[in-house]
């Protein structure tokens, strides 16, 4: 109950910025910090363009990724664009 429930998602097309903000706004109300909910659990999303990861190249691009460790920002109105993440093998 104390970490939080790691999704990878992948889709066919980049997200538009429309897309982008509307799964951003219902990540929000699904997800609370560690600690926060006797309900909700934390998540971290990432998702990726299929196209992007497969065959695999290193490093790969994130379309979208979504933390408890950015809804301040996200709260106000700074969100993050897609990009290369060493991070996802």
């Amino acid at each position: 109950p104390h970490s939080d429930i790691d999704l990878l998602v992948t889709v066919t097309v980049r997200l538009d910025e429309t897309t982008r903000r509307a799964l951003i706004n219902d990540l929000l109300e699904t997800s609370a910090s560690p600690g926060e909910s006797e309900i909700l659990r934390a998540v971290e999303v990432t998702i990726v363009v299929h196209d992007d990861i497969i065959p695999w190249r290193y490093p790969a691009k994130r379309e979208l990724q979504f933390g408890e460790w950015q809804r301040n920002d996200i709260l106000a109105g700074i969100f993050e664009p897609a990009t290369i993440d060493i991070d996802l093998a």
